[in-house]
């Protein structure tokens, strides 16, 4: 079970890692603004609504709790924790 957890965050944080490296892709896919899921590597669903990247997740049989999600802020926002 530790090596199948191990593999899961290994995968979450390439995902993680290939979003925040790959910003003119989103740009280039008008994603801005967005929640972006990442899976592979790759984007598998984009919506303004979190509820919706949800719900398209689970249609293409995806675990949503599995899956990388951010939202795409435009360059320059101040975000406070």
């Amino acid at each position: 079970m530790e090596g199948q957890e191990t593999q899961l965050l290994e995968k979450f944080n390439r995902d993680r890692e290939w979003f925040f490296d790959n910003r003119e892709v989103l740009k280039q896919r008008n994603l801005i603004g967005k929640f972006v899921a990442v899976s592979g590597c790759n984007i598998v669903a984009s919506n303004k609504e979190m509820g919706e990247v949800v719900s398209i997740l689970e249609n293409k049989g995806l675990e949503p709790s599995m899956t990388f999600i951010e939202f795409a802020h435009p360059e320059g926002s101040t975000i406070l924790l």
